[in-house]
């Protein structure tokens, strides 16, 4: 700390000293951890021909040698002054120099950059030539490491401008000129800047951000009275390791886009703009707006979350500036209504998409339903095309009743504070309305999941594959598709047509979306339903409406379809009641209070008239997962004849779950087999003696739906419920779910699809690891195409013996058997804790005659329940081998050993090595190794086989290792010494790398030092070459000639005389007759 005071002082010495001559030119450098180059830099500043100038070096808090270096210089040049601070960044640096500065103009440098030659004396001459406020200049790259000549390449002609601007002109119309022509690069080394310029416009670098320049250079533009630009190149940049320009994105950058952002839009909002420059301008807003986006995303999710909401503020703030302008009477196209509650940053959102549309010729109605929203408050106060309105009744329906009535647009969309228009959905939904005369266009929604985040485009309100609804038609008269279609209002309305049919928003709680919609649809006589992505809504539960107000929704609903005829009015309630009840139950406790929903579902139904929607309730559920909810009603008897014909017919499919103490996991299961697309399936539920509440939520679950049926045992294991099951299974085909799995929606019908399409006895299908939500990663082992043959589309054992038990997972999961097939092979599980999937699944690959396999990945596959088989090894570690041994047995005994013994021993090495990993405790690795030691050469023949013969290297290591041991304390001290080898190998590859990076520090200083001496030696090269040229152009010149002639007598007298006194005279004579010719 001492000698960096002592610099400091020095520093000031010199400053001191060089105040004796006014310089011309101020150049101000900040410096910071560049010692390697500043001598360069200061090298091409100080032959320049332009005097005098004075040099100020801002040491900006440098950890290296770079202070040493200046201190070095300003002690032989008194045109170097250097300055001292702490690491204050680039900003503070330039602005220290700036007070510093006592020439006329300054100019900035940095510390690692090089001057071309006579380039201040150029720029000084231009300057004051044209009393210019600022000058620009042209510059290009260079490297000294290969590694960024490709960096070099890009960026050549970002510092080049194409196109020359020599007349001098306003800062602003420049500005204009060169954002047009693709020339405006916002770089401080490129200009030189007339100091009072900078002073009396208070222009200074704003301090503590990294992307300075760019705010500082956008602001000097727009205030230069006189601004110019030289064509020439005059400044050469390096790109090196560890700039600024290379370093990775921090979130520093991120920050820094935001600040620079707010502070062009502050300056933008208190200055008038020529129409060029405003144009250009708030391109370079946008510009910045998109660099900070951009960097955003690279960041991660904990340094996202300071910025984000500054991220929506910012950007919302800039389209309110690009907005600003009221729209002249009769431009507006769509009115946008808000429905606002009171959602500060969903309303931000919702505002930030509606003003990033294409379309700008819409105008925002924000009506408040119920709250007040700051936010709204301040946008208003920046936007003239937005306005508010207050209806006296604070419901979301009257507030978009309000909207309707201000609205100017031709057409109105409705959107709720948090939802968010995507981009150019407007202008696509207002061309196709304009182009087919529309009353009402309807598009397609997202919802995004208000806790997970995720975003899905659900079924309801996809309209893709229906390609009937892209034509024009009346709502009477439409398609069966549009008459069963979910009754959303994203879409855009012709505002005379709500206006002359009278149409409004109820007063209900929701808004009354689902009976507007509906009125909307059946007093449209032009109207198109499209796949056109309109909105992304956020599905938050606790919006969810009462069960009485979906009562009351209904009952709207039906009376807007009143004037309907009969049928489409049947189908359009149909479709109300399956939206309210669908919704409604997956809102409720998986499994819970299902029969407390009895009465009120019954007082619901016969509400109203008990033929006609009773009718309609029944006829609702598609699915039919909730039709038995009912079965406690007083309903018509044509409905339990429905009942019992549906439980005559031979489902597809049967899918047997054996349940041990799932209630955690069991409705995810449940619900994931009900959700599928295939209907035609029973669920046969097997209580193994369960303790919790798992035997409440199967029974409650099996009222439900007439496809459940639940069976109980004595806790036996998995493999005896499976049993069980197998024994009282009618489906064509069996598949098998563990009570903490889960099935796709589409599972069971692609398999079945499969098996059928291939007459199989076995289908294989891929997994999915799994811990619960939406997202699963793929399994590679649990469908190993590889290894099977590409030309056949069925297999069997005679086509891969090699593989038969390879190719895919052992367990139950995503395979489906064909039902007569196991009943004929009477294939069964047998009675063993865990493990008895081995002997039954690899018994029915061995055994069938047709294997087919399904790609698509289906079955989740829960990893992260502690309690599961899979995660609870240690309570039978031994189970699995004899599982193994039973199943060798039975390949024995079916005479196909010999086929496939390496299938099996590569099968049952692998299955060993998995569970050595899986026990927990040392104890449990032992009992299996002490098990499985005396019979390892006859079942896996590790000693009898080469390595080649094993399909996994790393399992054959593992276990030939664990099986040297004989018990745990060997092991253990085995695992010692193995330690101690490595903590020995660590502390010789670290003193190595320590080595290594002291060789790496000299090589580069060494590097450095080479460099630098060979620059100096460059330069003495071309100046021996000046002087070489020099000499040689002046022998060769006429006056030279002359001289030579002129004066050879008095040459030759010197240089007898010369010789006569080494030599003496006889000596000289000699000399002189020999030169004569007269002597030999």
């Amino acid at each position: 700390m001492k000698q960096l005071m002592d610099k400091q002082k020095s520093s000031c010495v010199v400053m001191k000293q060089n105040q004796a001559e006014q310089p011309l030119v101020s150049v101000i450098v900040p410096v910071y951890n560049v010692e390697g180059y500043l001598e360069d830099m200061l090298r091409s500043v100080l032959r320049q021909s332009l005097t005098p100038l004075e040099v100020i070096c801002v040491n900006d808090g440098s950890t290296d040698a770079s202070l040493d270096v200046l201190m070095r210089w300003a002690a032989e040049d008194p045109r170097i002054s250097v300055l001292s601070q702490g690491n204050a960044g680039l900003s503070a640096a330039r602005n220290r120099g700036l007070d510093a500065a006592r020439a006329p103009y300054v100019f900035f440098m940095d510390g690692d950059d090089v001057l071309k030659p006579e380039a201040l004396r150029a720029l000084y001459e231009r300057m004051e030539d044209g009393r210019l406020d600022i000058l620009y200049f042209n510059a290009e790259c260079f490297a000294d490491e290969p590694a960024y000549e490709a960096e070099v390449e890009r960026t050549r002609g970002y510092y080049r401008r194409v196109r020359e601007y020599p007349a001098v002109v306003v800062g602003e119309e420049l500005l204009g000129a060169m954002r047009a022509n693709g020339d405006y690069v916002p770089v401080v080394w490129m200009q030189m800047i007339r100091r009072d310029f900078l002073r009396s416009g208070g222009i200074r670098f704003y301090e503590g951000i990294v992307h300075e320049d760019e705010l500082f250079s956008f602001m000097a533009m727009l205030e230069a009275k006189r601004a110019a630009h030289l064509p020439q190149i005059l400044y050469l940049h390096r790109i090196r390791k560890n700039s600024i320009m290379t370093s990775p994105v921090k979130f520093a950058d991120v920050w820094s886009c935001f600040v620079v952002w707010e502070e062009m839009l502050k300056l933008l909002s208190q200055r008038a703009l020529a129409e060029s420059a405003a144009k250009a301008a708030r391109n370079i807003v946008a510009s910045i707006q998109r660099t900070g986006a951009k960097r955003f995303s690279t960041l991660s999710p904990q340094e996202r979350a300071p910025v984000e909401q500054l991220l929506i503020e910012e950007r919302l703030r800039f389209r309110l500036f690009l907005a600003n302008k009221a729209l002249p009477p009769g431009a507006v196209k769509v009115s946008v209504i808000i429905s606002v509650r009171g959602e500060e940053n969903g309303l931000r959102r919702t505002l930030d998409s509606v003003l990033s549309q294409s379309l700008v010729e819409c105008e925002i109605i924000c009506a408040e339903g119920g709250a007040s929203s700051s936010a709204l408050r301040e946008c208003v106060e920046h936007c003239e095309r937005l306005r508010i309105v207050t209806p006296k009744n604070l419901s979301a329906g009257a507030a978009r009743d309000a909207g309707v009535d201000a609205a100017a647009g031709e057409y109105a969309i409705f959107l709720d504070a948090g939802d968010r228009l995507l981009p150019d959905s407007l202008r696509r939904l207002y061309d196709t309305a304009v182009k087919n005369k529309l009353d009402f266009v309807k598009g397609a929604v997202r919802l995004k999941d208000a806790r997970s985040g995720e975003t899905e485009l659900p079924a309801l309100w996809n309209h893709r594959d229906c390609p009937k609804l892209w034509t024009v038609t009346a709502f009477a008269e439409a398609p069966r598709e549009l008459l069963e279609m979910g009754a959303s209002v994203y879409g855009l309305y012709r505002t005379e047509f709500m206006r002359q049919s009278g149409l409004a928003f109820s007063p209900l709680p929701d808004g009354g979306e689902r009976s507007f919609s509906v009125s909307c649809l059946t007093a449209a006589q032009r109207l198109m339903i499209t796949d056109i992505p309109v909105a992304e809504r956020c599905a938050a539960e606790a919006e969810s409406p009462s069960f009485e107000q979906r009562i009351v929704s209904y009952a709207s609903v039906r009376e807007a379809a009143a004037t309907l005829p009969q049928a489409t009015a049947r189908l359009v309630c149909r479709r109300e009641l399956n939206c309210f009840f669908e919704e409604y139950f997956r809102r409720l406790e998986r499994g819970k209070n299902v029969y407390a929903l009895h009465e009120r579902i019954k007082e619901f139904v016969w509400s109203f008239d008990a033929d006609d929607v009773g009718e309609d309730f029944i006829a609702a559920f598609a699915y039919k997962d909730y039709f038995w909810t009912l079965k406690n009603l007083c309903l018509p008897p044509r409905f339990e004849e429905r009942r019992g014909s549906a439980a005559e017919e031979r489902p597809a499919v049967t899918v047997v779950m054996p349940v041990y103490n799932a209630q955690r996991y069991l409705c995810e299961a449940v619900e994931s087999v009900l959700r599928q697309s295939l209907t035609s399936f029973e669920l046969l539920c097997v209580d193994d003696g369960s303790t919790d509440d798992t035997p409440d939520i199967l029974r409650e679950y099996a009222a439900r739906d007439g496809r459940i049926a639940v069976m109980t045992q004595e806790r036996a294991g998995a493999g005896v419920a499976r049993n069980l099951a197998l024994d009282a299974a009618r489906g064509e085909y069996v598949t098998f779910l563990d009570a903490d799995d889960a099935l796709n929606a589409d599972y069971l019908l692609k398999m079945t699809d499969q098996a059928r399409a291939a007459q199989a006895d076995v289908v294989v299908g891929r997994t999915l690891r799994w811990q619960g939500g939406a997202a699963a990663t793929g399994e590679p082992h649990s469908l190993r195409l590889e290894l099977l043959p590409r030309d056949l589309s069925v297999f069997c054992r005679r086509d891969v013996p090699q593989y038969i038990f390879n190719f895919c997972g052992g367990g139950p999961g995503g395979k489906m058997f064909r039902r007569d097939f196991l009943d004929a092979r009477q294939l069964r599980f047998p009675a063993l804790p865990r493990a008895e999937d081995v002997v039954f699944i690899n018994t029915a690959l061995c055994e069938a005659s047709r294997i087919a396999v399904c790609d698509a990945p289906g079955y989740r596959r829960r990893v992260n329940n502690p309690r599961s088989l899979e995660h609870t090894k240690d309570e039978s570690p031994l189970a699995f081998w004899e599982a193994t041994k039973l199943w060798k047995r039975n390949l024995v005994a079916a005479g196909c050993w010999p086929q496939v013994k390496q299938s099996f021993v590569n099968s049952t090495l692998d299955r060993c090595a998995y569970n050595l990993r899986m026990v927990g405790t040392l104890a449990s690795v032992f009992r299996i190794l002490r098990e499985v030691k005396p019979q390892a050469d006859e079942m896996m023949e590790l000693d009898r086989r080469d390595r080649g013969y094993f399909y996994n290297p790393s399992n054959l290591g593992y276990v030939t290792r664990l099986l040297q041991y004989e018990n745990e304390s060997e092991y253990l001290f085995a695992l010692c010494r193995r330690l101690d080898e490595l903590e020995l190998q660590l502390r010789n590859v670290n003193a190595r790398c320590a080595k290594l990076e002291k060789d790496r520090s000299l090589a580069v200083q060494e590097a450095s030092r080479r460099q630098a001496a060979d620059r100096e030696l460059k330069a003495v090269r071309n100046q021996l070459r000046t002087k070489e040229k020099v000499m040689h152009d002046l022998q060769r010149s006429v006056s030279f000639r002359l001289w030579r002639v002129l004066t050879w007598a008095p040459r030759k007298a010197r240089g007898g005389v010369r010789c006569w006194r080494e030599h003496g005279f006889a000596y000289t004579l000699r000399r002189a007759l020999k030169h004569l010719g007269l002597k030999k």
